[in-house]
């Protein structure tokens, strides 16, 4: 009877091992929202309700002569004597017979390795587009490294992040465009890269994020 008694007693520190186990696995959870959390927080004060929805699929292209748009793998940099460029589109949809029913919000980061330091300096990143006024807008990038211990360092490992930001009202603000859905729409670009860029065009890719709108 002792001895089965003894087998069914729980050890003392099991019931710490558990409540430690909890608490690891709460921090993991925070983990993984706490990136998507911070990017709000930072624009909004307040309790807000998040509800997670399925992300439409924004699509990378080049446009011909004639404006039409043609999906694309990869994109390739025009190499001149002290820059180079790169010439694409963001679309909601890969034709005009695929498209996303919803309007979004797209957002464009360029993201480098640890190659795009030259001579201790970064090239210079600017991007050009048009309003919706016709007028040609450009943007220089703000660059910084990758921060340690973020869900892109996770994903890129050490290396550099160029963004966008127009000066507004209420302060700067990260550049963003719209993408009307419920028809096919595209926003065409050219992101200009002005240092040595000879070995460095594979480097530096677009990155971006998209977040759908609520159509009332």
């Amino acid at each position: 009877m002792k001895r089965q008694k003894g087998i069914n007693k729980m050890p003392h520190f099991v019931g710490p091992m558990i409540a430690f186990v909890l608490i690891l696995s709460m921090g993991l959870l925070a983990v993984s929202i706490g990136v998507t959390y911070a990017r709000y927080q930072e624009e909004h004060h307040g309790n807000i309700t998040f509800q997670v929805r399925e992300p439409d699929q924004v699509v990378l292209g080049i446009l011909d002569d004639n404006n039409e748009f043609t999906q694309v793998s990869q994109l390739e940099w025009n190499v001149e004597d002290d820059f180079a460029s790169l010439h694409f589109a963001m679309a909601n949809g890969s034709s005009e017979a695929d498209y996303s029913d919803r309007d979004q919000k797209v957002q464009l980061c360029m993201i480098g390795s640890l190659g795009l330091v030259k001579d201790e300096k970064l090239p210079t990143v600017s991007i050009f587009f048009k309003t919706q006024d016709g007028e040609v807008k450009n943007v220089q990038a703000s660059a910084a490294a990758i921060e340690k211990g973020t869900a892109l360092y996770h994903s890129y490992g050490d290396g550099w992040l160029y963004r966008f930001y127009e000066s507004t009202a209420e302060g700067n603000r990260e550049l963003n465009w719209e993408l009307p859905g419920g028809e096919f729409s595209y926003i065409a670009l050219t992101v200009k890269m002005e240092g040595e860029t000879s070995e460095n065009l594979s480097l530096l890719q677009p990155l971006i994020t998209a977040e759908t709108m609520d159509n009332d």
